[in-house]
């Protein structure tokens, strides 16, 4: 299971939908600091959930490029499923609908 800075920085790169640094997913980001993203990417790159996509210039220090694999979305879908079933006593279906088209 992922816990929220995992999903932050997932987020972050499906959103930006280009690959990305760990310095841009950091500027992207609220309340992460560099050294909780290069964690969070050596997580979720050893799970297989990102990958190195191409190095490119940071400044002066040459910097990996990374972007989401199309396998995260099947793990974010059972984190989603996981956290519903957990609610889902107090969250009807219908409710959780209506909420996802308000959104």
């Amino acid at each position: 299971m992922l816990n929220i800075r995992e999903l932050d920085v997932l987020n972050i790169l499906w959103k930006n939908q280009a690959p990305m640094t760990s310095s841009e997913i950091v500027n992207a980001g609220k309340g992460l600091s560099q050294s909780t993203v290069q964690a969070v990417l050596r997580k979720l790159l050893n799970a297989n959930l990102v990958k190195v996509s191409g190095i490119t210039h940071s400044g002066n220090v040459l910097s990996r490029q990374y972007e989401p694999d199309e396998s995260s979305k099947d793990c974010i879908m059972q984190h989603f499923i996981e956290e519903y079933q957990n609610f889902s006593k107090i969250i009807t279906k219908e409710e959780l609908i209506a909420a996802i088209k308000k959104a």
